[in-house]
């Protein structure tokens, strides 16, 4: 049997060592294996808080922590070391568990933060159906704010140029609100290109065509830049531009979160152009309806002139024509009677005057019966 502490060699049943006086511990066949202590602290500390562990071991196995000896592990000390053990496993799994549940509530924050913003945008777009400008406000404060962005831009094209409509932020542009539309610019290399642009680093990057960007960047302070276009029906009108001072790129999730802010914000312009079409179509409806209006009481006032007008002629002719008929001033030759006799030439004075009048009322004149 050899001795822990001088690794002297003596002879079974030997219960002290013959050099340094070290107890000697005889195992029995039957018994659980002895443990060094070094090997029972690595095993606790794996699982436990390591300087707690400790003292706990060192207080149960022996009463003098600074001899370490080498000891025989007890039922109760295995026992206590499961009961280590069965404490990490759920220390392990509350840590699992709650990681989960804060990775499960960050997302139901973003969804409800999203949720909320798009609630938003809706109640102004309800509000003011004719009024782009409170709409595009409210998409980029709500896309800087939901993107975890300090500034958003929205702009929109006029032809080879690009106005700025909206903006939120605190960063200071410089950028004038109308420029020419040049890929030098990161939103209009968007427009251009009708695709996101996400830059990390503006002032690090070595893409040749971003020199207005970078130049703006050093101005105003900025470093990441992501630009997402405007699209209808697949024509770029326009790009959704947020930034962020220092140099953190967005992730994949609010790429496709400003995707959804600017398919909003092409709605919210298409429904103002769609609504005042139908102002303007609505006005010019109602407008010849006033001048339909007024050419039918013109109409009727014509007429009613017309029937006092001529009312008083056609009794004459009328009285005259039957005094001839009654041979009131005499005997008619035959040619007198066949004037009179005439369809053609009989004027018959009707009931009313002025559907008489109306009826015989034609663009080229008087037609009489």
């Amino acid at each position: 049997m050899q001795c822990p502490r001088c690794q002297q060699e003596h002879l079974p049943g030997q219960k002290f060592c013959g050099e340094c006086g070290t107890p000697l511990q005889h195992r029995d066949e039957s018994s659980p294996p002895a443990l060094a202590y070094e090997d029972l602290r690595h095993s606790m500390t794996a699982a436990v808080d390591q300087q707690a562990a400790t003292a706990e071991i060192l207080r149960v196995i022996s009463n003098s922590p600074g001899d370490i000896q080498p000891v025989m592990v007890e039922e109760q000390h295995i026992a206590l070391l499961k009961t280590f053990a069965d404490q990490a496993v759920i220390a392990i799994e509350n840590a699992r568990l709650f990681a989960e549940l804060e990775t499960r509530n960050r997302d139901l924050r973003e969804a409800l933060d999203q949720q909320t913003a798009t609630t938003e945008i809706l109640r102004v777009i309800s509000s003011s159906p004719t009024n782009l400008q409170p709409m595009l406000d409210a998409i980029a404060t709500n896309a800087a704010r939901v993107c975890g962005a300090y500034d958003a831009t929205v702009l929109l094209r006029e032809g080879e140029f690009v106005r700025r409509v909206a903006r939120h932020g605190p960063i200071d542009s410089h950028r004038q609100d109308l420029t020419p539309i040049t890929g030098s610019f990161a939103s209009n290399r968007a427009i251009l290109d009708r695709k996101p642009v996400h830059v990390h680093d503006i002032l690090t990057t070595d893409d040749p065509g971003f020199s207005d960007s970078r130049e703006s960047a050093r101005r105003a302070g900025f470093r990441t830049i992501l630009s997402v276009p405007l699209l209808r029906e697949g024509v770029a009108i326009g790009a959704l531009n947020i930034r962020r001072r220092e140099v953190q790129p967005f992730t994949d999730k609010q790429i496709a979160l400003l995707q959804t802010f600017a398919d909003q914000a092409v709605i919210a312009i298409e429904n103002v152009r769609l609504f005042k079409e139908l102002e303007a179509s609505n006005r010019e409806i109602a407008d010849k309806s006033h001048q339909l209006e007024v050419a039918s009481r013109h109409k009727s006032e014509f007429l009613a002139n017309m029937s006092h007008e001529l009312r008083t002629p056609l009794n004459a002719i009328i009285g005259f024509s039957e005094v001839l008929t009654d041979r009131l001033f005499g005997e008619l030759n035959a040619k007198q009677e066949e004037a009179i006799s005439t369809p053609r030439a009989r004027i018959c004075y009707p009931s009313s005057t002025t559907s008489w009048i109306s009826r015989r009322l034609k663009p080229d004149g008087w037609i009489w019966s």
